[in-house]
Protein backbone atom coordinates (compact mmCIF):
# COMPACT_ATOMS: atom_id res chain seq x y z
CA UNK A 1 0.00 0.00 0.00
CA UNK A 2 1.01 3.73 -0.98
CA UNK A 3 -0.85 7.36 0.39
CA UNK A 4 -3.18 8.79 -1.80
CA UNK A 5 -4.98 12.07 -1.64
CA UNK A 6 -8.17 12.02 -1.51
CA UNK A 7 -9.79 14.15 -4.62
CA UNK A 8 -12.35 16.98 -3.63
CA UNK A 9 -15.82 15.54 -4.22
CA UNK A 10 -14.74 12.01 -3.62
CA UNK A 11 -17.44 9.36 -1.97
CA UNK A 12 -15.97 7.74 1.37
CA UNK A 13 -18.15 5.50 3.01
CA UNK A 14 -17.53 4.06 6.39
CA UNK A 15 -18.57 0.71 8.63
CA UNK A 16 -18.26 -1.02 11.52
CA UNK A 17 -18.92 -4.20 9.91
CA UNK A 18 -16.81 -6.47 8.16
CA UNK A 19 -16.79 -6.51 4.36
CA UNK A 20 -16.90 -9.82 2.22
CA UNK A 21 -15.95 -10.05 -1.47
CA UNK A 22 -19.93 -9.76 -2.47
CA UNK A 23 -20.51 -6.65 -0.51
CA UNK A 24 -17.51 -5.27 -2.12
CA UNK A 25 -18.97 -6.05 -5.57
CA UNK A 26 -21.92 -4.34 -4.70
CA UNK A 27 -20.25 -1.45 -3.44
CA UNK A 28 -18.10 -1.40 -6.42
CA UNK A 29 -21.27 -0.95 -8.58
CA UNK A 30 -22.86 1.65 -6.49
CA UNK A 31 -23.41 5.33 -7.40
CA UNK A 32 -25.04 7.86 -5.54
CA UNK A 33 -27.32 10.50 -7.00
CA UNK A 34 -25.33 12.43 -7.91
CA UNK A 35 -23.25 9.99 -9.92
CA UNK A 36 -20.46 8.95 -7.86
CA UNK A 37 -18.64 5.97 -7.61
CA UNK A 38 -17.76 5.16 -4.05
CA UNK A 39 -13.43 6.37 -3.55
CA UNK A 40 -12.86 5.23 -0.49
CA UNK A 41 -13.81 2.86 2.47
CA UNK A 42 -13.09 3.87 6.02
CA UNK A 43 -12.83 0.74 8.64
CA UNK A 44 -12.61 0.17 11.68
CA UNK A 45 -9.15 -0.93 14.16
CA UNK A 46 -9.77 -2.20 17.94
CA UNK A 47 -9.58 -0.26 21.46
CA UNK A 48 -7.23 -1.96 23.50
CA UNK A 49 -6.93 -5.85 22.20
CA UNK A 50 -6.79 -6.37 18.58
CA UNK A 51 -9.46 -8.21 17.39
CA UNK A 52 -9.73 -9.30 13.48
CA UNK A 53 -12.87 -11.00 14.08
CA UNK A 54 -15.37 -7.71 13.92
CA UNK A 55 -12.29 -5.24 12.99
CA UNK A 56 -10.16 -5.30 9.61
CA UNK A 57 -8.04 -8.03 8.88
CA UNK A 58 -5.00 -8.22 6.10
CA UNK A 59 -7.65 -10.41 4.02
CA UNK A 60 -10.03 -7.79 4.36
CA UNK A 61 -8.08 -4.70 3.56
CA UNK A 62 -6.73 -6.34 0.33
CA UNK A 63 -10.33 -6.91 -1.04
CA UNK A 64 -11.10 -3.56 0.01
CA UNK A 65 -8.52 -2.19 -2.17
CA UNK A 66 -9.15 -5.08 -5.21
CA UNK A 67 -12.98 -3.63 -5.45
CA UNK A 68 -11.65 0.36 -4.66
CA UNK A 69 -9.29 2.79 -4.77
CA UNK A 70 -8.99 4.28 -1.05
CA UNK A 71 -8.38 2.31 2.64
CA UNK A 72 -8.97 4.26 5.18
CA UNK A 73 -8.94 3.33 9.07
CA UNK A 74 -10.39 5.19 12.14
CA UNK A 75 -10.59 3.66 15.73
CA UNK A 76 -13.33 2.53 17.78
CA UNK A 77 -14.62 5.04 20.38
CA UNK A 78 -15.17 4.41 24.19
CA UNK A 79 -18.89 4.29 24.77
CA UNK A 80 -20.68 6.29 27.60
CA UNK A 81 -21.16 4.28 30.80
CA UNK A 82 -24.33 2.89 31.71
CA UNK A 83 -26.29 5.89 32.86
CA UNK A 84 -23.87 8.39 31.64
CA UNK A 85 -24.14 10.76 28.68
CA UNK A 86 -20.17 10.72 27.80
CA UNK A 87 -16.85 8.91 29.06
CA UNK A 88 -13.89 10.10 30.29
CA UNK A 89 -10.80 10.84 28.45
CA UNK A 90 -7.03 10.57 30.12
CA UNK A 91 -3.82 10.33 28.40
CA UNK A 92 -2.83 6.84 29.94
CA UNK A 93 -5.75 5.94 28.04
CA UNK A 94 -4.93 7.85 24.49
CA UNK A 95 -1.26 5.79 25.00
CA UNK A 96 -3.27 2.33 25.19
CA UNK A 97 -5.79 2.98 22.60
CA UNK A 98 -2.96 5.03 20.17
CA UNK A 99 -0.13 1.86 20.46
CA UNK A 100 -3.47 -0.59 19.90
CA UNK A 101 -4.24 1.63 16.82
CA UNK A 102 -0.45 1.56 15.49
CA UNK A 103 0.10 -2.00 15.91
CA UNK A 104 -3.05 -2.88 14.17
CA UNK A 105 -2.50 -0.61 11.23
CA UNK A 106 0.96 -1.69 10.95
CA UNK A 107 -0.56 -5.50 11.21
CA UNK A 108 -3.08 -4.65 7.23
CA UNK A 109 0.73 -2.71 6.33
CA UNK A 110 -1.38 0.65 6.60
CA UNK A 111 1.58 3.26 5.07
CA UNK A 112 3.23 5.48 7.42
CA UNK A 113 1.75 8.84 5.73
CA UNK A 114 -1.88 7.25 5.73
CA UNK A 115 -4.10 9.19 7.76
CA UNK A 116 -5.32 7.29 10.64
CA UNK A 117 -8.26 8.37 12.21
CA UNK A 118 -9.50 9.36 16.08
CA UNK A 119 -13.10 9.02 16.94
CA UNK A 120 -13.66 12.34 19.16
CA UNK A 121 -17.24 12.50 20.69
CA UNK A 122 -19.58 12.09 23.56
CA UNK A 123 -16.55 12.36 25.89
CA UNK A 124 -15.34 14.78 28.84
CA UNK A 125 -11.74 15.13 31.05
CA UNK A 126 -8.80 15.81 29.35
CA UNK A 127 -10.06 15.19 26.20
CA UNK A 128 -6.95 16.92 24.52
CA UNK A 129 -4.41 15.20 26.70
CA UNK A 130 -5.71 12.01 25.52
CA UNK A 131 -5.43 13.45 21.87
CA UNK A 132 -2.21 14.06 22.05
CA UNK A 133 -0.96 11.29 23.91
CA UNK A 134 -2.54 8.95 20.85
CA UNK A 135 -1.09 11.02 18.06
CA UNK A 136 1.93 10.33 19.55
CA UNK A 137 1.85 6.47 19.27
CA UNK A 138 0.54 5.92 15.79
CA UNK A 139 3.79 6.63 14.00
CA UNK A 140 1.03 8.14 11.39
CA UNK A 141 -0.64 12.02 10.42
CA UNK A 142 -3.94 11.67 12.62
CA UNK A 143 -7.24 13.03 11.07
CA UNK A 144 -9.14 14.11 13.77
CA UNK A 145 -13.46 13.03 13.60
CA UNK A 146 -15.25 15.75 15.62
CA UNK A 147 -18.56 14.74 16.06
CA UNK A 148 -21.50 15.11 19.06
CA UNK A 149 -20.59 16.21 22.50
CA UNK A 150 -16.15 16.30 21.18
CA UNK A 151 -15.23 17.87 24.98
CA UNK A 152 -13.35 20.45 23.02
CA UNK A 153 -14.59 24.19 21.68
CA UNK A 154 -14.22 24.51 17.85
CA UNK A 155 -10.88 26.70 18.53
CA UNK A 156 -9.46 24.09 21.36
CA UNK A 157 -9.79 21.25 18.59
CA UNK A 158 -7.95 23.68 15.97
CA UNK A 159 -4.78 24.56 18.58
CA UNK A 160 -3.92 20.52 19.37
CA UNK A 161 -0.42 20.99 18.58
CA UNK A 162 -0.25 18.03 15.87
CA UNK A 163 -3.55 17.38 14.11
CA UNK A 164 -3.47 19.18 10.99
CA UNK A 165 -6.82 17.78 9.43
CA UNK A 166 -10.46 17.01 10.41
CA UNK A 167 -13.55 14.56 9.80
CA UNK A 168 -16.44 16.31 10.58
CA UNK A 169 -19.60 14.65 12.15
CA UNK A 170 -23.73 15.54 10.09
CA UNK A 171 -24.66 18.40 11.54
CA UNK A 172 -22.84 22.01 13.05
CA UNK A 173 -19.77 20.45 13.99
CA UNK A 174 -16.46 21.96 12.65
CA UNK A 175 -12.94 23.94 13.65
CA UNK A 176 -11.88 27.19 13.97
CA UNK A 177 -10.14 28.63 10.90
CA UNK A 178 -10.08 25.39 8.45
CA UNK A 179 -12.93 24.14 9.17
CA UNK A 180 -12.92 20.05 7.96
CA UNK A 181 -11.68 18.45 4.88
CA UNK A 182 -14.34 15.52 5.13
CA UNK A 183 -17.85 15.75 6.25
CA UNK A 184 -19.98 12.97 7.53
CA UNK A 185 -23.45 13.33 5.64
CA UNK A 186 -27.12 11.42 7.00
CA UNK A 187 -28.76 9.09 6.66
CA UNK A 188 -26.57 6.11 6.21
CA UNK A 189 -27.18 3.58 3.51
CA UNK A 190 -27.15 0.12 2.82
CA UNK A 191 -25.57 -1.60 0.71
CA UNK A 192 -25.47 -5.08 0.09
CA UNK A 193 -27.21 -5.63 3.33
CA UNK A 194 -24.30 -3.84 4.89
CA UNK A 195 -25.16 -0.11 6.59
CA UNK A 196 -22.50 2.50 5.55
CA UNK A 197 -22.33 6.19 6.79
CA UNK A 198 -21.59 8.61 3.60
CA UNK A 199 -18.82 11.23 3.79
CA UNK A 200 -17.75 13.84 1.35
CA UNK A 201 -14.26 14.44 0.77
CA UNK A 202 -12.84 18.46 -0.37
CA UNK A 203 -9.85 20.18 1.22
CA UNK A 204 -10.43 22.34 3.95
CA UNK A 205 -10.16 26.31 4.32
CA UNK A 206 -6.47 25.75 4.09
CA UNK A 207 -5.93 23.67 1.31
CA UNK A 208 -5.53 20.35 3.14
CA UNK A 209 -7.10 16.99 2.12
CA UNK A 210 -7.55 13.35 3.69
CA UNK A 211 -4.84 11.08 3.17
CA UNK A 212 -6.01 7.58 2.47
CA UNK A 213 -4.01 4.41 1.02
CA UNK A 214 -4.31 2.94 -2.00
CA UNK A 215 -3.07 -0.68 -3.84
CA UNK A 216 0.57 -0.28 -5.08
Amino acid sequence: MRPIEVPDGSLVLDTNQKLTAAVLADVAAYRDKEGRSVFGIERYVSLYTINTHGDIDPVEAGLILSHVPALGLVQHCLAPLKGKTVWTASVADGVKKGQTAKNHADLVAYPSDSQLSYDNEDCDGDVSGEINAWVNQIARPPLLYTGFAPGLTEQELYDLPDVHCYWGAFGAWNVAVCGVAMRQGYPAITIGGVEFDVNIATADKLGRRVVLATAD
